[in-house]
């Protein structure tokens, strides 16, 4: 896998936690015809998911920066 390959990986993983950020901000409003504790739960499950897709992109990040020292 090459630098830019990284980079590109990085950019949809980012692409998709604002997607997801998103989602929360029209979800956690209230017009929909979720009950509290089931909007709740997929609230939860959905920052999980950020969380996920952030600490990919970060660990992505941090090698693709090592990557790009090791060429110098």
């Amino acid at each position: 896998m090459t630098t830019l390959q990284l980079r590109e990986r990085i950019d949809r993983l980012d692409k998709l936690a604002r997607g997801l950020a998103r989602e929360a901000l029209v979800i956690g409003k209230g017009n929909d015809p979720l009950l509290y504790a089931e909007r709740q739960a997929y609230l939860a499950a959905v920052f999980d998911a950020i969380r996920g897709l952030e600490a990919a992109r970060v660990a992505l990040a941090r090698a693709a920066q090592r990557m790009g020292r090791e060429k110098r």
